[in-house]
């Protein structure tokens, strides 16, 4: 648990409708990545807005991190971000929401008169992270022979292919051109 996100609700009291607005500045956690995109190394702002219910706190989150990946068909760079809009409630443990609910249910919880971000968060950006990042929606990948980015080939860009199943009639044609030579 970082310290970042942690919030007090002291201030915030168990009124129902209270709020209170905090300024943040969150560094992703590296294990927060995939193997197909990584949260950039830096921090970013988030907005965080929490409103006392009659069981626990309504969390909003608001902000945009950036990310990085390789192109799914080209393997190019490709940095993009990814909204981070997401509500939440953090039920007080006492809330019969809590104390009447199946044991397999789980729940955020307010903890010591506070309340650990980094779960929630954690869940909204692994799920926001993209599963097949594109340098451009109209990508044509790489050249299946050579393994060029097609981006970077000119248009008339083409490779000799010969069937196999005709390499036997190739080898015979180069003996027939080779006889009509020394017949010369």
């Amino acid at each position: 648990m970082s310290d970042t996100f942690v919030l007090s609700l002291q201030s915030l009291g168990r009124e129902i409708g209270s709020l209170q607005e905090h300024s943040l500045q969150i560094r992703p956690i590296a294990e927060w990545s995939t193997e197909v995109a990584q949260w950039l190394d830096q921090d970013f702002p988030i907005r965080v807005e929490l409103q006392s219910l009659t069981d626990g706190v309504l969390v909003s989150v608001a902000g945009e991190l950036g990310w990085t990946a390789l192109c799914s068909r080209c393997a190019e760079e490709v940095r993009g971000s990814t909204p981070l809009n997401a509500q939440d409630v953090f039920f007080y443990p006492d809330s019969p929401v809590v104390t009447e609910a199946e044991e397999d249910e789980e729940f955020y919880l307010i903890e010591n008169d506070s309340i650990d971000l980094e779960p929630f968060v954690r869940d909204e950006l692994i799920l926001g992270l993209p599963t097949l990042p594109l340098c451009s929606p109209d990508c044509e990948g790489l050249c299946d022979v050579c393994g060029e980015p097609w981006a970077k080939l000119p248009e008339d860009h083409a490779h000799e292919e010969i069937d196999p199943r005709w390499s036997a009639l190739a080898v015979f044609a180069e003996k027939l051109d080779s006889s009509e030579e020394m017949n010369k």
